[in-house]
């Protein structure tokens, strides 16, 4: 099974002022500037390689063995921003399992799936999710992406984030 993992985007976030500062420290090594032409980021590889070094950090703190597939980006920056795809195993199955069970979960969860003022639900709360899940993969594989969401938030996944290692990839024109 494949889920999106909502780590926080590359569209003006933390994960993209990572970026330009690993990349403007790295021309400052060079003895170069940020507008030399001659060094341009290749973006999409680059988000690649940072995606894979935020799941491996995520797996890591959150002992699953969630497998990088790719990066879903959106057309338009406006309504949603970059998740990472991921293929989930039989063994981080029964981890996420377990966690619908989890009061901290549920009590996070829950207020994020009722109707409000701007905000009409397609479920009546967590537990409403939870039942329609053990009978449609596509709802399941929603439910697992929010017990992810909510691992992010309760172990400070992005926390000391500019401390993560990954490769930044150039155009040809610098090699």
């Amino acid at each position: 099974m494949e889920i999106l993992i909502s780590f926080g985007g590359f569209y003006d976030s933390i994960h993209s002022d990572n970026i330009e500062e690993n990349f403007s420290m790295e021309l400052d090594c060079r003895g170069l500037s940020t507008v030399d032409e001659d060094y341009e980021i290749n973006y999409k590889s680059t988000h690649s390689n940072y995606s894979k070094a935020w799941l491996d950090r995520f797996n890591k703190e959150c002992g699953t063995d969630l497998k990088f597939v790719g990066i879903d980006s959106p057309r338009f920056y406006n309504y949603t921003t970059d998740k990472i795809i991921a293929e989930i195993n039989e063994n981080d199955y029964q981890i996420f399992n377990e966690m619908t069970e989890n009061e901290s979960f549920i009590k996070w969860a829950d207020p994020q799936l009722q109707s409000r003022d701007g905000f009409s639900s397609f479920y009546n709360g967590i537990l409403d999710l939870i039942s329609k899940a053990k009978d449609d993969e596509c709802v399941e594989a929603l439910l697992i992406g929010m017990i992810v969401d909510w691992q992010i938030e309760e172990g400070n996944i992005n926390d000391d984030i500019y401390e993560l290692e990954y490769e930044l990839d150039y155009n040809e024109s610098v090699l």
